[in-house]
């Protein structure tokens, strides 16, 4: 079975250019076993983003990610699953977690609750019994608030497209609002530190959790989108330029200096959630999951340790590249799981691709 395989240009993390090779492969995996490979269906390469629900990267969470990526500094560990309740049973809620090697991640997984609100304050209602329950950001703490200030809609930068977050201490704004279904269960949710008060406290409130893409326009992904070192070596000379063009500093009426902008840190690329953001993995971890399948509460299986041997030939020899597994995809439903490797070299910049005699790449057997 051969690796799907893709040339992805782009810049390391000093920016110097790089020409990649994404080598992608689907597994299968089964309780207490090995993965192999999948002989019946390879998931393609997500070429670019999409959602789920409606599709609205407004409104909805991720379902994947542009995976033509020619460096990230963290191997992504995404989980495409739902949290069961005992066989034959529904629970209020229950604690799902994944195991990758000795890193672990637990949710506190609730059924849908509302705001009740007393005559001295507010409530949560009881959670709803569940049999299942999706593990992606629309569930976990944020969304938007457009109640608190008539005409303005406030969305929590941690994660605006999920639920319970209010700024305001209105009952009649409060009632009925929707809670939150993914928490830490060391930080729980309560009727008492429900209302933010202010929208500048929002570094204080609780950071949502759930096993599927983070939010590109998510804090602090959204800050950690700036400009590719070359870029801001550009925007920097300009700046410089219209400061020199600048009236000077501090006389009455003259604007301040424009600010440099800032440069990317390629962790911006690292689309999972935090806890799944993790050093390179070596490929052959064991997984380990809880509650996460609906048959077997205590679910685990092995990854598969191939690796791919990518080459790249542009007219001076074939190079053989080392390899670091960028991302690692876990479908639960299907039992399937993607691994996307790269192989990185250095090279001129895209000028230089005139110059080169040759442009051959695969993976050798």
């Amino acid at each position: 079975m051969e690796w799907l395989t893709l040339i992805a240009p782009g810049y390391g993390p000093d920016g110097s250019p790089l020409l990649s090779i994404l080598c992608k492969r689907t597994y299968k995996f089964a309780h207490g076993k090995v993965a192999v490979p999948d002989a019946e269906k390879q998931i393609p390469f997500h070429e670019k983003d999409e959602f789920l629900d409606e599709g609205d990267p407004l409104k909805n969470a991720p379902r994947c990610e542009g995976e033509v990526i020619a460096f990230k500094p963290l191997t992504d560990v995404i989980v495409h699953a739902s949290a069961y309740a005992p066989v034959g049973k529904t629970v209020a809620f229950v604690d799902a977690g994944i195991a990758v090697g000795p890193i672990r991640k637990l949710i506190r997984v609730t059924g849908d609750r509302k705001v009740i609100v007393k005559g001295v304050g507010i409530e949560f209602s009881q959670p709803e019994p569940f049999a299942s329950m999706r593990l992606d950001y629309s569930r976990a703490y944020g969304g938007k608030d457009g109640r608190s200030l008539p005409g303005v809609e406030y969305s929590y930068p941690r994660n605006p497209v999920g639920k319970g977050f209010a700024i305001k201490n209105d009952p009649a704004l409060l009632q009925g609002l929707a809670l939150p279904n993914l928490e830490d269960p060391n930080k729980l949710l309560t009727p008492a530190n429900l209302v933010m008060g202010k929208y500048e406290n929002w570094s204080k409130w609780p950071e949502p959790v759930a096993f599927g893409y983070a939010p590109r326009n998510s804090f602090p992904r959204l800050q950690q989108s700036g400009l590719s070192k070359p870029d801001q070596i550009d925007a920097e000379a300009d700046r410089q330029m219209r400061i020199t063009d600048m009236a000077e500093i501090g006389v009455p009426g003259q604007s301040e200096p424009p600010s440099p902008m800032p440069l990317m840190n390629p962790e911006f690329f690292n689309g999972a959630p935090p806890g799944l953001k993790l050093p390179y993995l070596k490929g052959d971890e064991t997984i380990k999951m809880r509650f996460l399948d609906a048959a077997n509460p205590a679910f685990e299986f092995q990854l598969n340790p191939e690796r791919p041997r990518p080459v790249l030939d542009v007219g001076e020899g074939r190079v053989e590249m080392p390899v670091t597994l960028q991302t690692l995809e876990i479908y639960k439903a299907t039992n399937q799981y993607t691994a996307v490797w790269r192989g990185s070299v250095k090279y001129q910049g895209p000028e230089s691709l005139r110059l080169f005699t040759k442009f051959e790449y695969g993976v050798l057997d």
